[in-house]
């Protein structure tokens, strides 16, 4: 017995260091001021600080689930009454006349009758049937519902972005550099350029005959 209760008493003092490193590491304090204010480790804040992650977001993902849960029961409710509404408003409109028309005296009774007679109202009820189509509106905050139902059951496929992520992309910076030539470009002088169009016309001329046709060769 004294054992287990010496275990107790260690599974409750590990229990309060735990909160006790978590609530000074939510308001700001680093791992270091936290191991020298508590007397521990700095592994030991590290390994403490990695369990109470692990519970906070485990505990955070059974909140979201929980809130899941709940939304979905009430767009349910709310998507069963919008369908219920809309079949009442398919109802026919129906409109009830009253009117109260006199007695029909019978002239065989005597006087005294006959003034009780008179005093009489017969009640005459008509009834006027119109046949409704419904109200669109409830047909829409169904559609709604069904579509954010969809969206919390995640039942929408994904987006497909490969096309996006395919795109070419140029560098222009290296497009617009000069392209390198390995061999040297030869340039010729206009001057010489000249003398060899003068060149080759006194060729051709020297060839040509002349006008008397006695040209030699």
């Amino acid at each position: 017995m004294p054992v287990r209760g010496a275990s107790q008493r260690s599974v409750t003092i590990a229990k309060e260091r735990k909160a006790l490193v978590a609530d000074l590491y939510r308001s700001g304090r680093t791992q270091d001021s936290i191991a020298k204010e508590l007397g521990i480790t700095g592994a030991r804040v590290c390994q403490i600080l990695r369990e109470c992650k692990e519970e906070w977001v485990a505990s955070a993902a059974v909140d979201i689930a929980d809130k899941i849960a709940i939304a979905i029961a009430e767009l349910q409710d709310i998507k069963s009454r919008a369908r219920e509404s809309f079949f009442k408003s398919q109802q026919d409109a129906v409109t009830v006349t009253t009117r109260k028309m006199p007695a029909k005296v019978d002239p065989k009774l005597k006087k005294p009758l006959k003034a009780a007679q008179a005093k009489l109202r017969t009640i005459s009820q008509e009834e006027k049937r119109v046949g409704q189509v419904g109200d669109p509106a409830f047909l829409h905050i169904e559609k709604d519902c069904t579509i954010n139902l969809l969206k919390l059951l995640n039942a929408f496929p994904k987006e497909d972005k490969t096309e996006i992520n395919n795109i070419v992309q140029f560098n222009w910076q290296e497009l617009v550099k000069p392209i390198p030539c390995e061999l040297p470009i030869a340039s010729t002088p206009s001057s010489e350029i000249e003398a060899r169009i003068r060149q080759e016309l006194d060729s051709v001329n020297s060839s040509t005959p002349n006008s008397n046709g006695n040209g030699q060769h």
